[in-house]
């Protein structure tokens, strides 16, 4: 989307989520498709002037794996984005990830990306920025590095953050929507278990598993019932 405010004639885009692919077409374009990274080869990615790479973080972030590139399923996803990037020569590249990306464990991977992009042949920004600061609303830390191929002589310079009175939270971007209508459809969709299902339309608005009754509660926590702890995020229902 910001590509899109920047006025960017965004071409092409992939992810192997069918989901994640029709809700960015419905949103920005029609362009994005179905594919498989890591069977994609340089020449099925259309050339464009910027290509722009955001790797699952699992493997990187301090709620995931913590495997980092060794981690099986995603951790060579850096390096696909990579070879594209070597093959295809744009003149300017983003990735962003998550701050895990550059801590103290997954520092010699993070160097080596970078060492890696400037020997083949770009002029290499990196940055851990909170994305509040530049108008997201929403405390976000995020790594983004930023590279132009060395044979334009430029340097990318990230922007100062905007003032603090202009920076944004949720109800300055959300707070105008109207209340939902239908309660139980606006809880079921993407993100809700299959186990959550039969409870959902049980709990009231502002409550969790523990406004159930007491079958109920213990069906859906089954053995994490008797576990200490609030536990009061399971099966949450936000106050709108």
């Amino acid at each position: 989307m910001g590509l899109k405010y920047a006025g960017y004639n965004i071409i092409d885009a992939v992810d192997n989520q069918d989901y994640a692919v029709n809700t960015y077409n419905l949103n920005i374009g029609d362009h994005a498709r179905v594919v498989d990274f890591k069977k994609c080869k340089s020449s099925e990615i259309k050339k464009a002037d910027v290509y722009v790479a955001t790797p699952p973080c699992k493997s990187f972030s301090c709620a995931g794996s913590g495997l980092g590139n060794k981690d099986p399923k995603n951790g060579d996803l850096f390096q696909h984005s990579m070879q594209i990037i070597r093959d295809n020569k744009p003149k300017a590249f983003l990735f962003e990830n998550v701050k895990g990306l550059t801590f103290k464990k997954h520092k010699e991977f993070f160097n080596w990306i970078i060492s890696t992009l400037e020997e083949i042949g770009y002029n290499v920004t990196w940055k851990l920025s909170d994305c509040w600061e530049y108008g997201v609303p929403q405390v976000r830390e995020r790594v983004f590095i930023v590279g132009i191929r060395s044979d334009l002589n430029k340097t990318f310079k990230f922007p100062e953050p905007i003032k603090k009175e202009d920076r944004k939270n949720l109800r300055d971007a959300i707070g105008d929507l109207p209340e939902p209508t239908d309660l139980v459809k606006n809880h079921l969709g993407y993100g809700l278990r299959s186990d959550e299902e039969p409870f959902v339309s049980k709990v009231p608005i502002g409550g969790n598993w523990k406004s159930l009754d007491t079958e109920d509660q213990k069906d859906f926590m089954g053995g994490a019932y008797n576990s200490g702890g609030g536990r009061t995020g399971f099966l949450r229902k936000v106050d709108i």
